[in-house]
């Protein structure tokens, strides 16, 4: 049994205080009816075991793996049964890109891995669609849980995708619980154009407005939680974001912004939500943010599957409202190092199975880095490895790739396909353009707009200014060392994703071009064989000027 750590969140100050007198164990618990809600977010097929290099670069620990996380949330849901609580097991999208057991079935096996812990619900990631709505409509078929995405719309007909559900209701002792499931509204800039043509992701606040008022006065739910693709800023931002609400409802204004909102101020946006699960920016909370007006909760995992999200509400048995919340002694999420939980052994044995499939030759040495491969803002080691991998196998003039792209930090030593998967695991080909001088400069100005377009390059240097009007913000441009001439002839590579308008690069979408037969991890690969050891450094291909945008 966990040892809880309590904040009391709607709890008037004379029942604390009588608790507190006398001790009442788990505040006179005959009266309460405990609901504890374990949550991942952001898997991205990380159900095989990995080094947390990011607590020590040098002796990291294994954390991690299927059969860990199995043997939490078992110990978990038997302590529960011997005492009368209640468990749900819930995730926040993202489910399987990202690492070869999660992308060689297309996510098959972690929605089968899914099915075996016996997940609740779970709602669409952004990622959940980079393989096309085709896969995400294959991969809810086969969950044998609910996928919840209440802002999920078929263009054709108006109404929901006929592969997801708005909400669901648990009952628990009588006490109905609503779960609602939003997806992120920006995930058709986010996936290629294709993989959610014909899908509309509706707003957020709208959406749980309207479904927190359904399930609260039709389905009779007293305790809500959304299930979200959205997340928490970093918890020095949150204040700021809550003040912006804020001072929008003051005034009487509409609350807008170019992207999603994310989960702080959908707290503060929308009333009757108790608890908002999140996900999407890979950022864990080690206690959940309360708005202070709503008192909505909001928590969510690191991700990659390190973790498991772990909240117990405390719900008035005669009310069925919440009245309380605990967390374990180490925070919201308990990490599943090895050393403190054994697999259970047949949920890892699936996952070998599995792994031992999907990670054939990864561990062949390509050759050595000498220095770290690090990703940053602007000009970055490892974009100028890989846009000169791309350039170098393509023939090209100009290689591009947008910093999202990059989804790893390499140390110095050996170089396997593995680390480079950990790099690159979107396997995009590789598509050449031939354009004239005056059209390259346009799509680099793409590139300095900021905000997802930030772009590393090859084969030029560039000059900007951010405080300058967009698609006038480079000042000086040359390619392979000389100024930029607006009639020649250039030939410029980017990846598929790039290529086909996502995140802003719309102005790539209608030009003609050749996808080449290779991917730009298979072109990182064929760098480091011919080149090793490599050594790349920064060499002042962006320069920014002029303060911050």
């Amino acid at each position: 049994m966990i040892r809880r750590v309590t904040h009391v969140v709607k709890y008037s100050r004379w029942l604390l205080i009588l608790s507190l007198l006398f001790a009442l164990p788990l505040m006179a618990e005959e009266g309460i009816e405990r609901l504890i809600v374990l949550h991942t977010n952001d898997i991205h097929g990380n159900i095989t075991e990995r080094d947390a290099t990011w607590m020590n670069p040098k002796f990291p620990p294994k954390v991690g793996g299927g059969g860990r996380m199995a043997r939490y949330i078992n110990e978990v849901r038997a302590d529960a049964e011997k005492e009368g609580a209640h468990v749900l097991l819930v995730d926040a999208g993202d489910w399987f890109q990202g690492t070869p057991v999660g992308m060689f079935d297309q996510g098959k096996t972690v929605i089968e891995f899914m099915n075996l812990l016996g997940y609740d619900a779970a709602t669409f990631g952004n990622h959940d669609y980079d393989l096309g709505k085709e896969n995400a409509q294959r991969l809810a078929e086969i969950a044998d849980f609910p996928v919840l995405c209440a802002n999920l719309i078929d263009e054709s007909t108006g109404e929901l995708a006929d592969y997801v559900v708005p909400y669901i209701i648990k009952e628990f002792n009588g006490i109905r619980v609503a779960l609602i499931g939003i997806a992120n509204p920006d995930t058709k800039g986010l996936t290629p154009p294709d993989a959610t043509k014909g899908l509309r992701f509706e707003k957020v606040a709208p959406t749980l407005k309207k479904y927190v008022k359904i399930v609260r006065e039709q389905e009779k739910a007293t305790v809500v939680i959304a299930v979200a693709h959205i997340g928490s800023p970093y918890v020095s931002e949150q204040e700021q974001y809550r003040k912006r609400v804020e001072e929008a409802l003051a005034a009487g204004k509409p609350y807008e912004r170019e992207f999603a909102i994310n989960g702080v101020e959908a707290a503060a946006l929308v009333e009757g939500v108790d608890l908002i699960i999140g996900g999407h920016i890979h950022y864990g909370l080690r206690k959940p943010y309360e708005d202070p007006r709503t008192h909505t909760l909001l928590t969510q995992t690191y991700a990659n599957g390190s973790g498991v999200g772990h909240i117990e509400l405390q719900i008035d048995k005669t009310t069925g409202h919440l009245i309380d919340y605990e967390i374990p002694p180490e925070g919201a999420e308990v990490t599943l190092f090895a050393d403190r939980f054994s697999p259970v052994p047949e949920i890892a044995a699936f996952v070998e199975e599995r792994r031992a499939i999907a990670e054939k030759g990864m561990d062949e040495v390509l050759g050595e880095s000498l220095v770290d491969l690090t990703r940053g803002n602007y000009e970055t080691v490892m974009g100028n490895l890989v846009t000169d991998a791309m350039r170098e196998i393509s023939k090209a003039d100009v290689a591009l790739v947008n910093r999202g792209g990059l989804r790893a930090d390499l140390p110095a030593g050996e170089l396997t396909p593995r680390k480079i998967f950990q790099v690159l695991p979107f396997q995009e080909t590789i598509v050449k353009f031939t354009v004239d001088g005056k059209t390259l400069k346009d799509i680099l100005e793409t590139g300095v707009k900021g905000r997802r377009r930030d772009l590393n390059i090859s084969g030029a240097k560039i000059v900007f200014d951010p405080n300058l009007p967009e698609m006038q913000r480079i000042t000086e441009l040359t390619i392979g060392g000389e100024p930029l001439d607006p009639n020649k002839t250039y030939e410029f590579v980017t990846s598929a994703y790039l290529a086909e308008g996502s995140i802003g690069y719309q102005i790539l979408a209608d030009l003609p071009r050749q996808t080449l037969y290779f991917t730009v991890s298979e072109a990182v690969e064929a760098y480091i064989r011919k080149n090793s050891p490599i050594s790349p450094k920064i060499e002042g291909r962006i320069t920014k000027i002029g303060g911050d945008r």
